[in-house]
């Protein structure tokens, strides 16, 4: 027969002695170190006694938790000027990702995967296993399928993973996509036109979110 020896964990600590029968997982066992080891027993009875270190034990780590992300939105946005209102970006504007990976003994964040309206449209990793993780993304003009992006509101989703594939829930931001420059005239004075004394100068501003405007002139 084929019996192993499980101690270990957090809180409480496990300790148990189990034929094996079939491949098994730690299941809801509490995160934390612990020492697996295996032993044979023959038709006479024969085997050998449990030990701390040896070629039969592995020490393993479990970790369960998976990482936490949080979304910043850089400039050009409005997130700072107008905070309460919707948050409308460009496709210039960084999406900040923030992962931690936490837990009694963490991996490491692997990547954040970030979605476009249901899309993958980034995969940010890192090359180390980082428990803190920070990089950005850019809402794309153009999405996976060769469609244009368009502006509109659109719905960000983004979750990341660590090192043994614990994933978190997705989260989700509404943004408002704006690539469209605004538009301007100068309707008085009229182009070419002369002028005298004091000119008052009219003009007009469109857009959908418009912000400010200012007027520069020069003697030419």
């Amino acid at each position: 027969s084929l019996e192993y020896h499980l101690y270990g964990g957090g809180s409480p600590i496990i300790d148990s002695t189990t034929c094996f029968i079939n491949a098994f997982t730690l299941g809801h066992s509490p995160e934390g170190i612990y020492r697996l080891e295996h032993r044979a027993t023959d038709n006479i009875g024969n085997r050998r006694d449990f030990s701390m270190a040896g070629q039969f034990v592995n020490y393993l780590v479990l970790d369960t938790t998976p990482p936490a992300t949080v979304l910043s939105v850089g400039l050009p946005s409005n997130a700072g000027k107008y905070a309460p209102q919707p948050i409308i970006v460009t496709s210039h504007t960084p999406l900040i990702f923030t992962s931690n990976d936490g837990g009694v003994m963490p991996a490491g964040v692997l990547c954040v995967s970030v979605y476009l309206e249901g899309q993958l449209t980034d995969v940010l990793g890192t090359s180390s296993a980082s428990l803190y993780f920070e990089a950005k993304s850019f809402v794309p003009e153009t999405l996976p399928d060769g469609n244009p992006t368009g502006d509109g509101v659109r719905m960000v989703s983004w979750q990341a993973m660590d090192r043994v594939a614990n994933v978190e829930a997705m989260k989700s931001m509404q943004v408002t996509l704006d690539n469209t420059a605004p538009e301007a005239a100068i309707t008085v004075p009229t182009d070419g036109g002369r002028i005298k004394g004091n000119q008052p100068i009219m003009g007009t501003a469109t857009d959908d979110h418009f912000d400010f405007y200012s007027l520069s002139y020069a003697v030419t």
